[in-house]
């Protein structure tokens, strides 16, 4: 092999600033992201049944640091169990050193490979795998065809208008190849935001609250991060339970709010229409419904593109077909 023997975190004195900021500040915003992504999946019960994960591009492994933070916090009567081995695919000659860490932090070592092609996997394995590709699709050309034979596909990519758009375009690529979308998708029609608009696409926001540490770290730089925004796929082979439901009063919500004159409005996804929530300024304060979410209402009136709740509105773990 190639790769220096690195054996501690002083090892990284030796190597470039940029390899030192992606450890103590770029690491921890993408482990974040990733953590806001996994909570969801786990929401979703997408995760059960799965006992290995290949994290494609993995540099620090943030998608396995999360996915444990996920496992740990489980309750007593989750029916996922934890994920027994974990992959990593990264070309860095640090690789070893990011994976000590993790195992001294977890007691279990990843193995890091070059290349896909470097880990010996079964069919049998590829029917209980996730493969993750946390802001490193982009550096493809094509989608990779070991990903097609795994059970569960999660992405994670950039904010951007140009990168959330061609995620959302990799939609049909998925579907055509067996795949059943998870999230944040609550169908499997047109993506409304590609068949109305040239400009909008789908992400998400975390808000934060910055601790110290990090607060002190952006004092020195040029911006600082109050939230962090991603956009993200997840699909497996097994459809969801409301696969080919539709829903007249659930939604995800997709926008932030929207203070317009005499009302309210959030941009919501249920189908491959282009609508928003509205509440009108003269009926009173609309709710707080954070970006990302699922939510459940009751009675409402449809005016065009809008839809106005007349009833209490609430958040929901997955979409329920029996409402």
């Amino acid at each position: 092999s190639s790769r220096t023997p690195y054996s501690s975190p002083e090892d990284l004195q030796s190597n470039s600033w940029v390899e030192i900021a992606s450890l103590i500040y770029f690491f921890p915003l993408n482990y974040m992201r990733n953590l806001k992504v996994f909570q969801e999946a786990e929401r979703l019960r997408f995760l059960q049944g799965l006992d290995n994960i290949i994290e494609f591009g993995s540099g620090f492994g943030p998608s396995s640091w999360a996915l444990k933070n996920v496992e740990q916090k489980r309750g007593p009567n989750s029916l996922s169990s934890a994920v027994q081995n974990f992959y990593w695919i990264e070309s860095s000659p640090l690789a070893p050193l990011y994976a000590s860490f993790y195992a001294k932090e977890f007691s279990s070592t990843p193995i890091v490979a070059d290349s896909y092609h470097d880990i010996d996997f079964s069919n049998s394995d590829f029917k209980k795998t996730l493969a993750v590709f946390s802001y490193s699709l982009t550096e493809l050309k094509t989608f990779p065809d070991w990903a097609e034979k795994c059970e569960a596909i999660l992405i994670l990519e950039p904010s951007t208008q140009d990168d959330g758009r061609r995620l959302q375009s990799l939609r049909p690529t998925l579907t055509e190849k067996g795949f059943s979308l998870w999230g944040p998708c609550m169908h499997e029609k047109e993506c409304p935001l590609l068949k109305h608009s040239q400009r909008d696409w789908c992400h998400d926001r975390l808000l934060l609250q910055r601790p110290e540490w990090l607060e002190r770290i952006e004092s020195h730089l040029a911006w600082e991060n109050k939230s962090l925004t991603f956009s993200y796929l997840l699909a497996r082979k097994t459809p969801p339970v409301w696969k080919g439901k539709s829903f007249s009063h659930q939604a995800r919500v997709i926008g932030d709010t929207l203070f317009e004159k005499g009302k309210t409005r959030q941009l919501l996804c249920k189908d491959d229409q282009r609508q928003f929530f509205a509440w009108l300024n003269k009926e009173g304060a609309a709710p707080e419904l954070p970006r990302g979410s699922l939510v459940h209402w009751g009675k409402d009136e449809i005016k065009s593109n809008e839809i106005r709740p007349k009833s209490e509105m609430h958040l929901i773990e997955q979409p329920d077909i029996d409402a």
